[in-house]
């Protein structure tokens, strides 16, 4: 084929399954945003985080979903985009003047390519910035939460349940409070001769009732109190007997809220030069996890041109349900391996690269019980003989 009627024939293909990738990426996209954002309104709702919250962790969830969407969505858009070809009769029509296996990869291997650079910048330091960020931003947001322990006509424990709040009216501009509720509850513990704790006793609930009260910061040391007032303090050791009331005109309750731990040993949300200065087990597994990302668009590249072969008859849809089938087993191979580099199982140099080459073997080995060997290595060779088109 002349050399300007193949330009337009890869321009052809490359549109066709762009735009079909776009839409369908942006499809699986909404449907993991909209999954996403009812969790977080879910939490919102419980009190756990604020509502300013959201849209922020929202934002960055994205470039975590792309780093895996991109990839399905690129295998997907070939399945239909080629689908369609085949439905339409198009592709035979390709096929009698002469345009081959090599003609149908250029213009795909270089989408795949384009997607892959792509990828490689999202998993290599764009998403671990992006995860750091959410990881930050959701432990700040529940620590802001957790201080904020009064909503008008609203219970609200703390993360590690020591404390519950509630009051059934909060003026947010004065902080006053009416007919207030605490719950606290410290651990008693039992020492021995040489002041080592030896075992717990049990729990000393305390629960204090106000006619009203207000929330004040001490502003040398930060610390936060309720000063109540009319009210009475009921403690004890439940299912002990004993027990004492105390009635008081004015009461101070210091609001314990821990600190946020910004600390976390996970490998996802440490940045890429940090992984190899560490060169850990499960450093390596990371990375070779990263840089698999943005591999794996190229074998669902040559995976999904073999696979999307059907006859006229079958339908643009009719090889999806395999293609899914597949593209599941090797997401899934490339977790057991991954656990297995973690492990040490592996050495880390093998890296996913058993999972790329098999599936890649794979690739192959369907373009051969389709074209035959000498037919697919002439066609590669470009030494496959065209028909003469009339001008």
């Amino acid at each position: 084929m002349a050399r300007p009627r193949a330009r337009i024939l890869d321009r052809y293909l490359f549109r066709e399954t762009l735009e079909t990738w776009a839409g369908v990426t942006g499809v699986l996209l909404l449907i993991l945003l909209a999954s996403r954002f009812a969790f977080y309104l879910g939490d919102a709702a419980a009190g756990r985080l604020p509502g300013s919250a959201v849209f922020t962790l929202l934002g960055l969830s994205v470039v975590t979903y792309l780093t895996l969407i991109i990839p399905l969505g690129l295998f997907l858009a070939v399945m239909l985009a080629f689908g369609r070809l085949y439905r339409d009769s198009e592709m035979a029509a390709l096929m009698a003047c002469g345009v081959g296996i090599r003609d149908l990869y250029r213009p795909l291997l270089r989408l795949a390519g384009l997607l892959a650079a792509v990828l490689l910048v999202l998993a290599l330091f764009v998403g671990p910035w992006a995860a750091e960020k959410s990881f930050l931003v959701r432990k700040h947001a529940e620590h802001e939460a957790e201080v904020a322990v009064f909503e008008s006509g609203r219970f609200k424990s703390t993360r590690d349940g020591s404390a519950v709040y509630y009051a059934e009216r909060v003026d947010q501009k004065t902080l006053a409070l009416d007919n207030v509720f605490v719950q606290r509850i410290d651990r008693v513990p039992v020492k021995g001769p040489d002041g080592v704790e030896t075992k717990q006793l049990g729990d000393r609930v305390s629960v204090i009732t106000a006619r009203s009260g207000r929330q004040e910061t001490d502003p040398g040391t930060g610390t936060r109190r309720l000063v109540l007032r009319d009210g009475r303090r009921y403690t004890g050791v439940p299912g002990e007997a004993t027990f004492s009331v105390i009635e008081f005109a004015e009461h101070g309750v210091v609001i314990d809220v821990a600190d946020p731990n910004l600390v976390s040993d996970d490998r996802k949300l440490r940045r890429t030069a940090e992984l190899i200065a560490e060169g850990g087990p499960k450093d390596w597994a990371e990375l070779n996890w990263r840089i698999g990302v943005a591999i794996s668009a190229l074998v669902f590249a040559l995976l999904a041109l073999p696979l999307s072969r059907a006859n006229p008859r079958e339908g643009r849809f009719a090889r999806l349900f395999a293609a899914i089938l597949l593209w599941i087993i090797y997401s899934n191979l490339l977790g057991v391996v991954r656990l297995w580099l973690d492990r040490e199982v592996l050495a880390p140099a093998v890296g996913l690269w058993p999972v790329h080459l098999l599936f890649a073997a794979v690739a192959i080995a369907l373009l051969v019980r389709q074209n035959g060997w000498r037919t697919l290595f002439d066609d590669l060779a470009g030494k496959r003989l065209r028909p003469a088109v009339a001008r």
